[in-house]
């Protein structure tokens, strides 16, 4: 579970503050390159709050100033937002699975700086803000667009909608999960519904601005009491504590490891009994997700061959790093024990990156042609072990049982 020592919460403007303020202990206003901050405690942890001002730019540049000026290692997003979908009306809670512009192309950002476009908010939190709206009637989880207008019309909602399959709009998620994404934070967007932007969005916001600022914000208070809490703090009443800091003395988070062979690596926690073939999400560190693609049970016979798995590697890089993600690829191998590989994407939120190898499988497994980088002993270290045949049965297995694989699946067997 992410446990950050120091939480930034970012909102545009005043009136979406306002209730989280009273609800910091211990609470400090400073000054950061002209804009309030105001530090504390809240949910027993070390918050950072301020506003940032309306708008894309003003949201990434404050969001920047909490991570360098206040050594933050998460940041929150509250605030409210227009309805991109009719079934969506105001008050609903949305929490953004990834944000993405609608007024600034996506081929730009994945061509050059970031190589993204979508910015995938933080699993765990995102589950975790699931999980306590379920009381409430719960709440809608899907993609939020941003751009620097205030969207009042039926007809722009709608090609916005349309060209990106957002839920709803803003005008500073984008920002602050693009600020995040670079700076491998993790983020968490909670909007709560205004308005409809639609041709009353003007009236509709001033009828629920309020109500709905107070609620997004009742959720960060929730959120912050469920998260557990940095280990060697504690309350009186023995929960721990976290202190203030201030813009000059950041927070050292760097904590003691295990030195040598004493510590135990994730990996060796899964309970290798009770797992089957599969997708799993094996680790998150900050914009990387590893996945653990589970090709046969383990420690019971049947592995792949090394020449299956080489072969079966070279494929499935292939086709992912030529791949309209091929800058969301980090790595592609087969693991030691032949019972799967691991897959690290950049960047991709889980539903995607479920899809994007399920394809990749698929691919491999129609593809019936020369294994690439294997022409020569100049393009593979082993050229000599392959078995094409081998890599496209193991590719064909899996997409087969991926084939109604979801997000929701990506959680290991207990």
């Amino acid at each position: 579970m992410i446990n950050p020592q120091s939480i930034g919460i970012l909102t545009a403007m005043d009136i979406e503050a306002e209730q989280l303020k009273t609800r910091i202990s211990d609470l400090h206003e400073a000054q950061t390159d002209g804009m309030t901050v105001w530090s504390g405690s809240l949910g027993g942890r070390t918050v950072v709050l301020s506003t940032s001002g309306v708008g894309k730019v003003n949201a990434a540049l404050q969001a920047q100033r909490l991570i360098d000026h206040w050594g933050v290692d998460c940041l929150i997003n509250t605030g409210i937002a227009g309805s991109l979908d009719p079934r969506l009306t105001p008050r609903r809670t949305v929490l953004a699975s990834a944000v993405l512009y609608h007024d600034l192309e996506a081929r730009l950002l994945e061509k050059y700086a970031p190589y993204c476009s979508r910015f995938p908010a933080d699993e765990e939190l995102l589950q975790l803000a699931a999980k306590l709206m379920q009381p409430q009637g719960g709440a809608t989880i899907g993609v939020l667009a941003s751009g620097d207008q205030f969207i009042s019309s039926s007809v722009k909602a709608r090609e916005i909608a349309e060209a990106t399959g957002a839920l709803a709009c803003d005008m500073e998620s984008a920002a602050i999960g693009q600020t995040a994404y670079i700076n491998s934070v993790p983020f968490l967007i909670i909007r709560a519904i205004s308005d409809m932007a639609d041709d009353n969005a003007d009236e509709t916001y001033a009828d629920f601005e309020k109500q709905a600022a107070d609620q997004a914000a009742s959720l960060v208070t929730q959120l912050l009491d469920a998260l557990p809490l940095p280990a060697g703090k504690h309350s009186p009443g023995g929960r721990s504590q976290a202190s203030p800091q201030s813009p000059a003395e950041p927070e050292n988070r760097a904590q003691a490891l295990p030195t040598g062979f004493a510590g135990t690596i994730a990996s060796f926690a899964v309970n290798h009994d009770v797992l089957v073939p599969g997708l799993y999400l094996s680790r998150q560190d900050g914009d990387i997700a590893t996945y653990d693609l589970r090709l046969v049970k383990p420690n019971q016979g049947g592995y792949f061959s090394m020449a299956a798995g080489h072969s079966l590697e070279h494929l499935l890089a292939t086709w992912l790093r030529s791949s309209v993600y091929s800058r969301q690829v980090v790595y592609v191998g087969p693991m030691g024990c032949r019972t799967g590989f691991y897959i690290l994407l950049r960047g991709l939120d889980q539903s995607t990156a479920v899809s994007l190898i399920r394809e990749a499988l698929s691919a491999v497994a129609a593809y019936d042609g020369a294994v690439p980088g294997t022409a020569s002993t100049a393009a593979c270290g082993n050229v000599a072990e392959h078995d094409p045949a081998g890599a496209r049965q193991l590719a064909e297995t899996a997409a087969a049982f991926l084939k109604n694989w979801t997000a929701a699946d990506l959680v290991y067997p207990a």
